[in-house]
């Protein structure tokens, strides 16, 4: 688990190299952590641009 200056170092990386960037291909390795239908959530992710990318604690949170 990393420790909570390597995940801000990971999204201040991130965020210079993929916000404003639109998403073309998501890949769903636990279809149980996604609430909708693997098709409804793939034609809302599909296509949508990444506004930015915050933190709550360790984990990242992308902004559509």
């Amino acid at each position: 688990m990393p420790e909570l200056p390597e995940v801000e170092t990971i999204r201040s990386q991130l965020e210079k190299l993929i916000v404003g960037k639109k998403i073309v291909k998501i890949d769903v390795s636990l279809a149980k952590m996604v609430k909708l239908s693997l098709s409804e959530f793939r034609k809302i992710v599909i296509g949508a641009k990444i506004k930015d990318i915050g933190r709550r604690a360790k984990i990242l949170i992308f902004e559509l």
